[in-house]
């Protein structure tokens, strides 16, 4: 349950973190944000995919990220369409190397040549260490996603730090200061 409310909580740090668009007129690039508004309505009825959406995006090279900033920008449908197209082609691709890889080690353990097995076994040593490396690729980009918000965090945390002062006195004015008396029938729900 904890991993769930990390990666949502991920995945929402994401859908506001700025990006780079190609350069501006004058050179200078342009922040922007994939309004978290917009990737919540786009991915409205795929819930138990956030996190996972979250990594795919977070993975993206900047151009791809770009791209999907603006296609989440102009036509939503589509924006969760490349989306969930991505993520059925990465778990597609993940469930064939590993049926390979069982059909390699079913085929290396009925295999009675020596030679023929010494090629299986180093066969199915090189998908292994595919499907090692992939999944050390996705740790390492779920790692550097989990970094990135710790360090919005602190950041956070470090300006609120730096506030307090300002904070504190302006909750205490807020608090103190002379409330007009309600009148009878105002801010009543109809």
């Amino acid at each position: 349950m904890m991993n769930v409310v990390i990666r949502t909580l991920l995945f929402c740090t994401l859908a506001t973190t700025p990006l780079l668009l190609p350069a501006a007129e004058g050179g200078e690039q342009r922040p922007t944000q994939i309004p978290h508004r917009l990737l919540r309505e786009v991915l409205a009825d795929q819930k138990q995919l956030t996190s996972a959406a979250a990594e795919m995006i977070f993975s993206l090279n900047g151009e791809e990220r770009a791209k999907l900033v603006e296609l989440c920008r102009t036509d939503p449908e589509a924006a969760k369409t490349a989306i969930l197209d991505r993520l059925g082609r990465e778990k597609l691709r993940k469930m064939q190397l590993a049926e390979t890889i069982r059909e390699t080690a079913r085929l290396f353990r009925q295999e009675k040549d020596e030679t023929r097995k010494a090629e299986l076994r180093a066969k199915l040593r090189e998908q292994l260490a595919e499907q090692y490396n992939r999944t050390s690729q996705e740790i390492g980009n779920r790692l550097r996603l989990q970094e990135q918000r710790l360090a919005e965090v602190r950041q956070a945390y470090q300006k609120r730090v730096e506030n307090a002062d300002s904070a504190i006195d302006a909750q205490l004015e807020r608090m103190t200061r002379p409330r007009q008396p309600k009148q009878p029938g105002k801010n009543r729900k109809k």
